[in-house]
């Protein structure tokens, strides 16, 4: 199983960019939005036809609106003061108290996740620490991962002077040569 996923993961990694470059060469970037349609109609026909039953709540458990809602605007309102920060150049009051608002409800939730019997998170397994170890590799892994496959078609196709396609090919060479692995 976990090596079908590692697989299914990099051959989207590999093909992702090369599609994408023949998408935005050929039809702009709005190509790049329009074929997830279909693709995601697929997915959801696929997990939806191999989904096991859903075991029923136990007695007493309901879905926790209120932690559901505070870990949403949290992370909300900390993305939105980082991604505003960067594009302002500067903090503002309003910024500031959207930032701040944002991590004292994310602590409020950590909070209300200790004392609830059933936490939406288990904050516990964060106290073992090669539980926190390896989320934190994760989280350094997938983030540069990230970073590579967000900032790099930008170098690469002005380095191959705005061709996507080459941009595309040059991108996936390394998930390629993973999902090949």
């Amino acid at each position: 199983m976990v090596g079908q996923y590692a697989f299914a993961f990099a051959l989207g990694y590999a093909l992702g960019p090369f599609i994408g470059g023949v998408l935005v060469e050929h039809w702009g970037w709005p190509a790049i939005y329009a074929y997830r349609v279909p693709l995601l109609g697929l997915a959801w026909l696929l997990t939806i036809s191999s989904m096991p039953p859903v075991a029923l709540p136990a007695e007493g458990e309901h879905f926790d609106l209120k932690a559901n809602l505070s870990l949403t605007l949290g992370m909300l309102l900390v993305l939105l003061f980082i991604n505003q920060s960067a594009r302002l150049g500067q903090v503002n009051l309003i910024l500031a108290l959207i930032g701040l608002t944002g991590v004292a409800t994310l602590v409020w939730f950590v909070r209300y996740q200790n004392k609830s019997a059933y936490p939406v998170i288990d904050m516990s397994l964060f106290r073992q620490a090669h539980f926190t170890a390896v989320n934190i590799g994760h989280i350094l892994v997938n983030g540069s991962l990230f970073m590579i496959m967000l900032f790099g078609p930008f170098y690469v196709t002005r380095a191959a002077n705005g061709n996507e396609i080459v941009g595309g090919i040059f991108l996936g060479m390394f998930p390629l040569g993973t999902a090949l692995t």
